[in-house]
């Protein structure tokens, strides 16, 4: 009889085995499925502050970059006028002319991006929880773009200062110095006439690299916004 038994009963522990073990695979992957959806719940509620206080940043580093994008393109300007009154021989005219532009002059800006969001989100390693792999990727390259206008940065203030030997020839610091002899030295000057070429070719480099910067600000919040949509 026993022989008879051990068949049935054998078949039954096993069922209850598989249903029993069934049921712990089922509970582990429904807490493996809400810690996932609750860990996604959190990451996108990070996700959404990180890219609100980003969005401010680019914002406001955009309305700086547009605006010093026009001062140097004036500056620019401002240049081109001078230069348009050099040549071998000054006259009263162009000593007046100067003298106008001289009054209002245009002081050059420099561009300071402000991006310690943008830093603190790299550095901390949480640019992963960015969904979105365009916005991700644009946001890693732009540091680069703003170090190449450093660059540009670095080689006017050396061309700023390359302008000094020239001032100091023609005694201009001194005050007891004839003005209208300083101005006719400098405008005459062809060291004065390539260095103002040089100054402004920068300038236009920097206005240039500008709008590509500008252009990336613009994407990233279009970007940003559309995230912040969803």
């Amino acid at each position: 009889m026993r022989t008879l038994f051990k068949p049935a009963v054998s078949q039954g522990f096993i069922a209850d085995a598989l249903r029993d073990l069934i049921i712990v695979i089922v509970g582990i992957l429904a807490a493996l499925w809400m810690e996932a959806w609750w860990q996604g719940l959190q990451d996108r509620a990070i996700e959404r502050d990180l890219l609100t206080n980003l969005r401010a940043e680019f914002v406001r580093n955009d309305d700086e970059l547009r605006s010093t994008i026009e001062n140097w393109q004036q500056v620019i300007d401002e240049n081109t006028r001078v230069h348009a009154l050099m040549g071998p021989t000054v006259d009263a005219e162009d000593i007046a002319e100067l003298a106008r532009i001289d009054a209002d002059p245009v002081i050059f800006r420099f561009y300071d991006p402000r991006h310690g969001q943008l830093t603190s989100l790299i550095n901390s390693g949480q640019l992963g929880l960015i969904e979105n792999p365009e916005l991700r990727a644009r946001i890693a390259d732009w540091p680069a773009l703003v170090a190449d206008m450093d660059s540009s940065r670095e080689l006017y203030l050396q061309q700023a200062m390359d302008i000094f030997p020239l001032v100091a020839e023609s005694d201009a610091f001194w005050p007891d110095s004839a003005f209208d002899a300083n101005v006719e030295k400098i405008l005459t000057s062809q060291y004065f006439d390539n260095w103002l070429a040089g100054v402004n070719f920068n300038l236009m480099r920097m206005v240039s690299e500008g709008e590509v910067i500008a252009a990336a600000n613009e994407e990233i919040i279009a970007l940003i916004d559309e995230r912040l949509a969803d």
